[in-house]
């Protein structure tokens, strides 16, 4: 029997659950097909998700004054979600830049543009704001105060959901695999070989929303490679970075850029891990579902010793005896920006996050939610810059 709703949200990650719940605000016809986080990722042939972990960062510096506003939306948000749904995913750790001195005082023009609080220290103050932390030679700090912090992305995307189920929407654990237009409304066919019906449909689908043909013409991403490492902590030095901020790090490297890494957070293993990421001079462009599952089951295997290093050089004598892979996907659209677009025909879409969109998730499913119960577009945003543009032909088809 084919169930039939108002609007379909396809994929359940943070922006897709977010827009669940808003939503769900508007009609009591509401639902969310996306697949839970596969108990043995190796034995799995399903999609993935790069929101399988406990660390994101939030920040209103990191790009613009867009992706800022975004982010400020969502952050004052946060407490009410938190409290309404009884689920803890926020840590206001702090956020804090080392980079160049030319690049920190960019960071600070942002910051005094845009009101964030913040302060520049001299190298000599970072022992009594970030103790356990060195500002490597040649480089300045900047420490953007609380609000930033440290997301929980399966909490998160938890507290989304139970909200959204109690003002009536339905979650649906099933893979969408097809996807088909008539004269009356869309119907999309699941893995499991049931089949929904709706007027409207959202996809929130991430790096793959190329994958199954939502799009007559693919819409314009490129999904890329990314490897984290995970250096498992101790006791001891967990307590010692205990008020730790979250860290950007703009490091001069010849083979790695651009490192992120979160304070001592606690994984479903019950274990204590930092998080590290950064571009790479093996980062890939992936084409294709195989391209992405081969990626996301077989890719880099073994921890990158440039990484490992840029810790140890930010984190002095910190134990790095026991570091594991993690592997993910990072979606990026053609401008920059995300897309949260009306394609016409009850088609909708809210993707490309372009390695920014935890922080933001809240007020893209807004966004993409008042699109769809054709609510006025907020006077904070142009609705031109989340435009979707369109793969050129030569590219559609890799």
């Amino acid at each position: 029997m084919t169930e039939t709703f108002e609007y379909l949200v396809v994929g359940k990650g943070m922006i897709g659950a977010a827009a669940l719940r808003y939503l769900s605000c508007g009609s009591e016809r509401v639902a969310a097909i996306g697949p839970d986080e596969p108990v043995d990722a190796q034995a799995h042939d399903g999609v993935f998700s790069s929101h399988y972990d406990q660390g994101r960062i939030c920040t209103q510096l990191s790009r613009d004054r867009l992706w800022g506003e975004l982010t400020r939306q969502s952050m004052s948000c946060f407490a009410a979600l938190e409290a309404a749904s009884a689920t803890h995913f926020y840590r206001p750790a702090g956020m804090l830049y080392i980079a160049p001195g030319a690049d920190v005082r960019a960071i600070a023009a942002l910051a005094r543009a845009t009101a964030v609080d913040h302060v520049s220290p001299a190298r000599r103050d970072m022992a009594a704001l970030c103790p356990s932390v060195v500002v490597p030679a040649g480089h300045e700090a900047l420490l953007e105060m609380a609000p930033a912090g440290i997301i929980d992305p399966r909490a998160l995307i938890r507290s989304q959901l139970s909200i959204a189920m109690r003002q009536g929407a339905s979650v649906i654990r099933e893979t969408v695999v097809a996807a088909e237009k008539t004269s009356a409304h869309w119907t999309l066919t699941t893995d499991q070989g049931r089949q929904f019906t709706a007027k409207n449909i959202l996809i929130c689908a991430g790096a793959y929303s190329n994958c199954f043909g939502f799009f007559r013409e693919k819409i314009a991403i490129r999904v890329k490679s990314e490897t984290t490492i995970l250096v498992k902590v101790s006791g001891a030095d967990a307590q010692r970075l205990s008020g730790m901020p979250a860290i950007g790090y703009q490091i001069d490297a010849p083979r790695i850029s651009d490192v992120y890494l979160t304070p001592p957070l606690v994984y479903p293993d019950k274990s204590i891990y930092i998080k590290l990421g950064a571009n790479t001079d093996d980062d890939v462009i992936l084409h294709t579902l195989d391209d992405m599952q081969h990626w996301m089951k077989h890719g880099c295997r073994h921890p990158r010793q440039d990484m490992v290093q840029a810790l140890c050089d930010l984190i002095p004598g910190l134990d790095v005896s026991s570091v594991q892979v993690k592997r993910c996907l990072v979606t990026y659209s053609d401008h920059g920006k995300p897309y949260i677009d009306a394609l016409g025909n009850g088609l909708f879409v809210a993707t490309a996050g372009n390695g920014s969109s935890a922080a933001c998730s809240d007020t893209l499913g807004s966004l993409a939610a008042d699109l769809m119960l054709e609510r006025t577009w907020p006077a904070a945003f142009k609705r031109a810059d989340f435009g979707v543009r369109l793969m050129p032909d030569s590219a559609a088809n890799p």
